[in-house]
């Protein structure tokens, strides 16, 4: 939070246990707080490996990929699901997955590039969210997300 992601990034590397650990009130790990934070060459630093803090929620159930999708950061957004496509079919608390997060906050950036990369033939899986099975068409009309 005060702007020292090199040394974050070094801690991750030197103590891997660290990634691990919730940092606010909100069940936060430091990966939630730098994707939201700091920059695109911050977060694409790390090797991100097989079972990591990218598959840690938060209390709302947000992973990190849920996070960047809701600001709409393409390029972190690429870092992450580059790397690791199946992180498009995790939801929330909500049952709402990254794809739907974009629509449902008019991040048009962060939902063509996550639309383009989804699985054919699953693209499905990832149109609806949230309890009342909304799809992402309406919540982007209803949020007056045009075009």
């Amino acid at each position: 939070m005060e702007d020292k992601w090199e040394k974050v990034v070094d801690m991750y590397n030197k103590y891997p246990n660290i990634q691990y650990t919730k940092l606010t009130v909100s069940k936060d790990t430091a990966l939630h707080i730098t994707v939201l934070e700091s920059t695109k060459d911050i977060v694409s630093k790390r090797g991100w490996e097989t079972r990591s803090p990218l598959w840690m929620p938060n209390d709302r159930g947000n992973m990190p990929l849920h996070v960047v999708a809701l600001i709409g950061n393409v390029g972190k957004c690429m870092c992450i699901a580059e790397k690791h496509e199946e992180l498009l079919g995790l939801s929330n608390n909500a049952v709402e997955m990254p794809l739907f997060l974009a629509s449902l906050c008019g991040k048009k950036g962060s939902f063509h590039y996550l639309d383009r990369i989804c699985k054919p033939g699953r693209h499905y899986e990832y149109l609806r969210g949230g309890t009342n099975s909304q799809t992402i068409l309406r919540v982007a009309i209803i949020g007056q997300y045009y075009g």
